[in-house]
């Protein structure tokens, strides 16, 4: 018999860091972290069971939730095949649902850099979620949302930073943002320590002329 399990993988970006929302079956100290996993119902499509999965643990609002690929585990004597279907997700972490169990399960955010071994192929679908997330950033404007509305320009530099590595340092990124009109000042500013930095926000308008202009993708015409 074939059991299909749905895994979701949820980043957000909190005070300048990418982190990964991950589950605990009960929080003793031999149990094991992993992503967010539910099992497809009949009545349900893979799509329908990822965003149900989503919203057990909290997540009502997200700004992209896609399908990432299929895995087929090896069959085991005794007992049927599993496939699993990942998905990974963006959501705003200011319009999350803090939800402290659920289902006897624990959640928790963990920075991306401080994940170790989760429960089995739990770390290669995370990989392969981080790296989609790369690529969403080069091809649209999703890393904009990830952000607060109003946002210092050391925000965004730290955001793409963390995500992209070197390629965003070499980019010349903030300069081009600002040229091109996809963020705009504000009149206003944030004290950071003793310290004020100015702050910015996404302009919708100057990123869709982009795309009608076939600056396209994003991040490597930038």
């Amino acid at each position: 018999m074939i059991k299909i399990i749905i895994n979701c993988v949820i980043f957000c970006y909190d005070h300048g860091t990418l982190k990964v929302l991950l589950s605990n079956e009960g929080n003793g100290a031999n149990t094991q972290w992993g992503i967010l996993t539910g099992v497809l119902q009949n009545n349900q499509s893979a799509d329908q069971a990822a965003v149900r999965l989503a919203q057990n643990y909290g997540v009502e609002k997200y700004i992209l939730l896609r399908q990432l690929r299929a895995f087929i585990d090896p069959v085991q004597p005794g007992s049927g095949r599993n496939v699993t279907i990942g998905y990974y997700g963006l959501i705003n972490i200011d319009e999350y649902k803090t939800m402290f169990g659920i289902n006897g399960h624990y959640t928790r955010w963990w920075k991306v850099g401080d994940v170790q071994q989760l429960l089995p192929n739990h770390n290669k679908i995370l990989d392969l979620s981080f790296h989609q997330i790369g690529n969403a950033l080069r091809n649209s404007e999703v890393g904009f949302h990830l952000l607060p509305k109003e946002f210092r320009l050391s925000e965004i530099e730290n955001l793409y930073k963390d995500i992209l590595g070197s390629e965003a340092n070499e980019s010349n990124f903030l300069k081009k943002v600002i040229q091109k009109g996809v963020i705009v000042p504000l009149n206003k500013q944030r004290e950071i320590t003793i310290e004020t930095e100015k702050l910015y926000k996404f302009n919708a308008r100057g990123y869709e002329k982009l795309v009608m202009n076939n600056i396209f993708p994003f991040f490597n015409y930038l």
